[in-house]
């Protein structure tokens, strides 16, 4: 089993007033690697492959301590698996995506 993987991931965070705060950012996971396969059935599993996940988030101090979070992500994943010519049961790449909205409220006593 052999794998490289490089991540990336990166962030800012603006005040543009002082009751709210705004969150952007971007990570990337990229991975490359092989393996020995025994069970020609077996699908390939994630050893090639990019997942992206761009963020953002606002937080809104509604009252001294109470605070509105508004957030979302995206998820990316691209499998750059090939089917290799030759197995039973070859796989094509599998690939994916979401868009993740997500929101609470933050009470501090």
């Amino acid at each position: 089993y052999n794998d490289h993987v490089h991540y990336v991931s990166t962030s800012f965070y603006v005040r543009p007033v002082k009751r709210a705060t705004f969150n952007v950012g971007y990570s990337v996971d990229h991975s490359t690697g092989s393996y020995t396969i025994f069970n020609p059935n077996q699908p390939l599993g994630q050893v090639n492959g990019n997942y992206h996940q761009p963020l953002m988030n606002l937080a809104i101090e509604l009252h001294k301590n109470l605070v509105w979070n508004l957030g979302w992500n995206y998820w990316d994943y691209e499998d750059n698996n090939v089917a290799l010519s030759g197995l039973a049961a070859p796989t094509l790449p599998r690939n994916f995506h979401q868009n993740v909205g997500t929101t609470s409220l933050k009470f501090a006593f």
